[in-house]
Parts: C-alpha cells; sequence; structure tokens
C-alpha cells in the first residue's frame, strides 16, 4: 500500500510501507448563540444557508521503513522533508484511489530507533475529496489539475446536423451541488431541467448548476454543426 503525495510515491520511491491509516471527517460548522437564562444554545447555523458546510479534514499515515539501514533513514528524511514538507500538494491513496483529496502535507514524527523505524506523516485537507475517476465511458475526460480551479469534468457533445435536436445526460456522481461552465464552438440552443438557454458561437455560460444523480438536457446548433461543452467538479465527503 503507498500514498502518493504530489508526484511521489511513498513506496516505490522511498521504499516506505503504510501500516496505519485515518483520512479523517471533516468538521460540522456551526453557529450557535448562548443566552443567559435560556436552557440550551440557539442554532444559528442554517439561518443563512440550509446546506451543510464543513471545515477541514485531518489525514494521518504512518509508515514503517523497510530497509534497516541508519544511512537509509536518514536519506527518507531528508527526501519528504524536501519534497513534502509544508507544501500543498494533491494526495492519492492506494485504498481510494478514486478520490483525490488536497491539503497542506507535515512530517509529525520520525523513529529510527525502533525496528523497523517509523515515519508519520498528516495533512491538513479541504473537506471534500474529489472524484477523478470511474467514468464510464471515455468521452468523458478530465482537465489537468491546478489548485486554482481545481480538477474539472467535462464532457464534449457533437452534432453532426445543424437544427436537429440531440439528447444528452449529464451526470453527477459527488455529494454536492456543483457549479457547471458551459462552451460552444457555434451558436446553440439547450434545455436542463425545463429552462431553455442560447449560446452564441465562442460563448461562455458560467450561472448554471447540476446536482448530485443524473441530469438530462437536449440541445441544438441552430446554423452551424459544433461541440458544446459542460465542465464541472465532483466532489464527495
Amino acid at each position: 500500500m503507498s500514498v502518493h503525495f504530489g508526484t511521489l510515491d511513498t513506496y516505490k520511491d522511498l521504499g516506505l510501507q503504510l501500516v496505519d491509516e485515518d483520512l479523517g471527517f471533516p468538521s460540522l460548522q456551526r453557529a450557535t448563540v448562548e443566552v443567559m437564562g435560556r436552557d440550551g444554545d440557539i442554532d444559528l447555523t442554517g439561518m443563512i444557508d440550509t446546506n451543510p458546510h464543513f471545515g477541514n479534514r485531518t489525514a494521518k499515515w504512518k509508515f514503517a521503513m523497510i530497509h534497516g539501514q541508519t544511512p537509509y533513514w536518514y536519506t527518507v528524511v531528508t527526501e519528504l522533508m524536501s519534497r513534502i514538507h509544508g507544501r500543498t500538494l494533491d494526495i492519492v491513496t492506494d485504498s481510494e484511489p478514486e478520490f483525490t483529496m488536497q491539503g497542506c502535507v507535515q512530517v509529525k514524527s520520525f523513529d529510527k530507533f525502533q525496528s523497523p523505524g517509523y515515519v508519520e506523516i498528516e495533512a491538513d485537507c479541504q473537506p471534500y475529496r474529489i472524484f477523478d475517476k470511474g467514468s464510464e465511458s471515455d468521452d468523458w475526460k478530465w482537465s489537468p489539475f491546478n489548485f486554482i480551479s481545481g480538477q474539472t469534468f467535462y464532457r464534449n457533445w457533437s452534432g453532426e446536423e445543424a437544427g436537429v435536436t440531440y439528447e444528452g445526460e449529464l451526470k453527477n456522481l459527488g455529494s454536492k451541488t456543483e457549479h457547471m461552465l458551459i462552451t460552444t464552438t457555434q451558436d446553440v440552443s439547450f434545455t436542463i431541467d425545463g429552462e431553455s438557454w442560447n449560446l452564441a458561437a465562442g460563448g461562455r455560460h458560467s450561472a448554471l448548476y447540476i446536482s448530485p444523480g443524473v441530469t438530462p438536457f437536449t440541445y441544438s446548433f441552430r446554423t452551424t454543426p459544433g461541440t458544446l461543452t459542460f465542465s464541472y467538479q465532483m466532489e464527495v465527503l
């Protein structure tokens, strides 16, 4: 079992054997008011937004150094400190390879006096994990990952003829409503959830959202066949 911190593979690159893993749970953000003379607090959490919101999650890993030589221990720790300590990285574990976590990584402890030696690593991660595997079709693709826009799931929908109405399905396998970016190469009309929109060639629409599950839609290129693209993230707790 291995953990990938950015480009570092803990087992293949350093020979570290994962012996314990705790991916943690995000804390629930709450707002309460204590009123003197009243039993219980007043919960204001849902007054502005009824959807729950969360704080970060703390993920922890413990690795055994399967090579016993003291020089090797120092090499491993030096490599960890230079490549991941204090850095914000994308994190993928062999136990959940379909998810990517984002967080600031720290080397918390190093014990060379046991046999084998142990290294403990901790990461302060965003509450949602990004679902980045499990596509049932090669038509669904992922954009390159970055920490500004995240990793975006996108699908290109083409039309061979203008004036023909085509049907499609948008899949959100995550656990939250996601913001969508829609672009087109030609003038297009599309309908999602009973609402119709027109988008000019080269245009962008960024005011729509996709709920968890499958959302059917229709589209039609008005004068010239083109490509309609939907882009969004999929995140799960």
